[in-house]
């Protein structure tokens, strides 16, 4: 008799939950986007713990965390240039 998988769902962290909560009050305020400046805040919607760190998390798109180059060699972020400054996103 052959076995059959059962597909396990991973269920969405506390974080993911957090985030797509914003996104639908950023959505429903007919806003762009909401740019998080507190470091304690992007850490509670991200889990991101680095500080002098901004989140913008758009209405439709994926959030992006706009950190220094500190975070870079974690490999948490990607390096870019915005505006000729040099800074790191990670996209969530």
């Amino acid at each position: 008799m052959a076995k059959t998988r059962t597909r396990r769902t991973r269920q969405p962290t506390a974080q993911e939950h957090r985030l797509r909560r914003l996104k639908r009050i950023v959505a429903s305020k007919d806003a762009d986007a909401a740019l998080v400046t507190r470091e304690r805040d992007v850490a509670y919607l991200t889990g991101f713990l680095g500080g002098d760190s901004v989140l913008l998390v758009p209405a439709r798109g994926k959030p992006m965390i706009i950190s220094d180059r500190r975070y870079e060699e974690a490999g948490q972020v990607r390096d870019v240039t915005l505006s000729g400054h040099e800074c790191c996103v990670g996209v969530l």
